[in-house]
């Protein structure tokens, strides 16, 4: 897909809850996990829970940070990566915003403050924001300030909601009949794209579903995949803190000088050589040419293909033509999911490029 959307999590939750319920036969049990039981071979055969034993052939760990089942229970072991990023806490919350009035920007906003960095995602009436930053330099309360400054929000405004972010990852999210998913099995960034990721893992999951004798290979597998997504992703954070171009705050230049690995070394250099892009830098290669525009060659080979760069100027006329026309045609944000929800605005609103196709709106 070429677009995404800025869902409503607490309605995005309740739709697929009310879908698996109706339609395909899941049960809800809402309750505290107490501990387990276990066969002679350390397989969870039960949940012990304040609503009593939940038992099952094959257990899905979503319990977040907590990790309850895969390290609380399983005992899987914690890498932590505080050596190699230092934020480790947020403070977010939720601002009304008069959709109708001011519009919805079709896109989250991340900005770098002297603390850390602070987001705005835009929902339909309202937004979510918050900061990030790392406990080891910045107090809750600068904090706190911090973010309240960059909202321009008056300092008796509600306090924000603090989290404490546990940075790295379990050694393997498949132990046993357990998978880990989300949090409860790795974290590198509040930027990372988690979703897409715990989708990808499920699909994954769902393919190689295993009987009892092909686990071993299904769990290997699934660990090597989940692995692999936790390095891109802490890759991807490390390289948006040291591509910064901030230097002015005791936040950015400790971050800055902890040591990047070969493999990124390797990525900045291919970036700033104008050298081709490979799939697996791709991501590594974007976050770069945006944070740092100006700092990439032209590709050397460019110099044996003359006509390519005149071939090229005139695709690119042609994308900025397309791209003004539907400016002009296509409906801002608001109106669309205003069209999309079947509630027409109150006053019409101009039109606006889209030039990022990220969309905040409620799921139906």
């Amino acid at each position: 897909m070429a677009y995404g959307w800025h869902a409503d999590t607490t309605m995005l939750t309740h739709f697929l809850r009310r879908n698996a319920m109706e339609t395909c036969g899941v049960r809800m049990v809402t309750g505290e996990i107490l501990g387990a039981r276990r066969d002679e071979n350390g397989m969870l055969t039960a949940l012990r829970t304040t609503r009593g034993d939940l038992t099952a052939d094959f257990f899905l760990d979503c319990t977040g940070s907590d990790s309850l089942v895969l390290a609380g229970i399983l005992g899987e072991p914690f890498t932590g990566a505080a050596d190699r990023l230092l934020a480790d806490s947020t403070l977010s919350l939720t601002l009304p915003h008069d959709s109708e009035l001011h519009g919805v920007e079709p896109h989250t906003t991340a900005t770098a403050v002297a603390h850390g960095w602070t987001w705005r995602r835009p929902l339909v009436g309202r937004q979510g924001a918050g900061l990030v930053y790392a406990s080891a330099l910045t107090t809750p309360g600068e904090a706190a300030r911090s973010l309240r400054r960059a909202l321009g929000l008056p300092h008796d405004r509600a306090e924000p909601t603090p989290t404490a972010l546990r940075v790295g990852h379990t050694r393997r999210a498949w132990v046993k009949n357990c998978v880990a998913l989300g949090e409860a099995a790795w974290f590198a960034d509040p930027l990372a794209d988690d979703q897409r990721v715990t989708l990808d893992l499920l699909d994954r999951l769902i393919r190689d579903f295993p009987s009892l004798d092909t686990r071993e290979a299904a769990a290997s597998r699934f660990n090597r995949a989940a692995a692999d997504h936790y390095r891109a992703a802490l890759d991807l954070a490390r390289l948006r803190f040291a591509g910064s171009p901030r230097t002015d705050a005791s936040f950015w230049t400790t971050q800055g000088a902890l040591p990047l690995p070969a493999e990124l070394h390797a990525v900045v250099e291919a970036h700033r050589a104008g050298l081709s892009v490979t799939p697996n830098e791709a991501p590594l290669r974007t976050l770069l040419t945006a944070l740092t525009p100006h700092t990439a060659a032209p590709p050397p080979a460019l110099i044996h293909h003359p006509h390519a760069l005149r071939t090229a100027e005139d695709h690119f006329a042609r994308i900025k033509r397309h791209q003004r026309v539907l400016g002009e045609t296509l409906p801002d944000a608001h109106t669309y999911l205003a069209r999309l929800h079947a509630r027409a605005p109150h006053t019409p609103r101009g039109n606006s490029t889209i030039t990022a196709m990220w969309t905040g709106g409620d799921l139906p």
